[in-house]
């Protein structure tokens, strides 16, 4: 199962570079990487840490009012006044506007943004849908009507050593892996799973 495409390096078959990717994604779900990221979360009983990533950006959909103008006629009743029997339109326009910035930390019960002005603790079984992208994924949620996005987590970086099996034709390699919103949701589907 392919989630994200890598470049192939030095002829490295795909199937082996989405070999040692899910291998990455399981040593995630199990806590093994933990030991590389710092986190001020305090971890609850069976809690364990999966990952601790600073500076992320949290941002939601917001609506904003855009231009506006009246729609009709103007009377002009003296010098300077008039009226306008018509009615003001103006127009709203959704965006995705940046809240906060802050430590994102995964652990395998629950998702916690500790930002500047906000703080956020979502229990995993309360996710109801995940929209993964390159640098980031945004969650729809049980109680929550709009979604909240997590920018900039492509600044955690693995480099996955590739070794060659007895038929490949293919020099020993490392290749750079960076985290992204594709494995963010598949490390949390495999923690809801368990």
């Amino acid at each position: 199962m392919v989630f994200w495409k890598k470049k192939i390096v030095n002829k490295v078959p795909q199937s082996i570079i989405d070999e040692a990717i899910d291998e990455i994604i399981n040593r995630f779900v199990a806590g093994i990487l933990a030991a590389n990221f710092e986190t001020n979360v305090i971890l609850k009983k069976n809690e364990t840490l999966i990952f601790a990533i600073p500076n992320i950006i949290l941002a939601e959909e917001r609506s904003i009012k855009t231009k506006g103008g009246y729609l009709g006629f103007s009377i002009r009743i003296m010098k300077g006044i008039s009226i306008r029997p018509g009615t003001f339109q103006a127009e709203r326009e959704t965006k995705v506007t940046q809240i906060d910035q802050g430590l994102l930390t995964l652990t395998n019960k629950r998702i916690v943004f500790d930002g500047e002005r906000n703080s956020r603790n979502i229990i995993l079984s309360s996710i109801n849908s995940i929209s993964p992208t390159d640098n980031g994924f945004g969650i729809n949620r049980t109680g929550k009507s709009k979604t909240e996005f997590y920018i900039g987590i492509k600044n955690v970086k693995i480099g996955i050593p590739i070794e060659p099996d007895e038929n490949d034709n293919f020099d020993s390699t490392t290749i750079n892996w960076e985290l992204d919103g594709y494995a963010v949701k598949e490390i949390i589907q495999r923690l809801i799973n368990l």
